[in-house]
C-alpha cells in the first residue's frame, strides 16, 4: 500500500475536484475531524472497504 500519497483529478462535470488521499488509520482520524476540510470536502468510506 502506499502511503501519505494524494492524487487530485478534476470531476467529470469539471464542477469541482476529486481527491484519493491515502494515509494511516491514525492520521485518517485527524483527517476526518478538521471542520474547514470538511466544508468542501465529503469522506466516501466506500473507497476504504
Amino acid at each position: 500500500m502506499l502511503k501519505n500519497l494524494v492524487v487530485l483529478m478534476d470531476t467529470r462535470g469539471g464542477e469541482g475536484i476529486k481527491a484519493l488521499v491515502t494515509i494511516r488509520k491514525e492520521d485518517m482520524t485527524v483527517f476526518e475531524g478538521e471542520e474547514k476540510l470538511l466544508e468542501f470536502a465529503v469522506v466516501n468510506p466506500s473507497l476504504l472497504n
